[in-house]
């Protein structure tokens, strides 16, 4: 089954941590790539959108993937990376849930356009890294 590390050190341990958390985060940047590849791949050589059945094929495989990839990664690292991914995603939400309606607000009264989702996504996906980023480098 799966082999003790009691016969390392502290610091082994330590140093066998970071490197399976950075074999996770090359394998992430890397699954990430290869979708988005995919997926730009197969819409710019069709008409349209090709296969809907080959699209939902793609979507639930990737967010299955996705999944599996999440549980894996919070079952192997420790819990302060637990702490950070949560404190960073809780700002995130917390930055969308206020941005979403006073973009909204603003657009009622006539001052800005109307929402548009993907700048909004975008922003919140940078505020939530921004605020990870942030732990990791204060509790280092």
């Amino acid at each position: 089954m799966t082999k003790r590390d009691e016969n390392l050190t502290g610091e082994q341990r330590e140093a066998k941590r970071r490197r399976r958390f950075w074999k996770m985060m090359a394998g992430f940047a890397l699954a990430g790539f290869l979708s988005a590849f995919f997926a730009g791949f197969f819409t710019g050589f069709s008409d349209g959108i090709g296969s809907p059945i080959a699209l939902i094929v793609f979507l639930v495989c990737c967010a299955a993937f996705y999944t599996w990839i999440s549980a894996y990664f919070f079952r192997t690292v420790d819990e302060l990376e637990v702490a950070d991914n949560l404190w960073g995603s809780l700002i995130g939400l917390y930055f969308y849930l206020g941005a979403q309606p006073a973009w909204w607000v603003l657009h009622d009264a006539g001052v800005v356009g109307p929402i548009e989702h993907w700048p909004l996504y975008i922003a919140t996906v940078f505020v939530a890294m921004a605020a990870y980023v942030g732990r990791k480098i204060l509790n280092r």
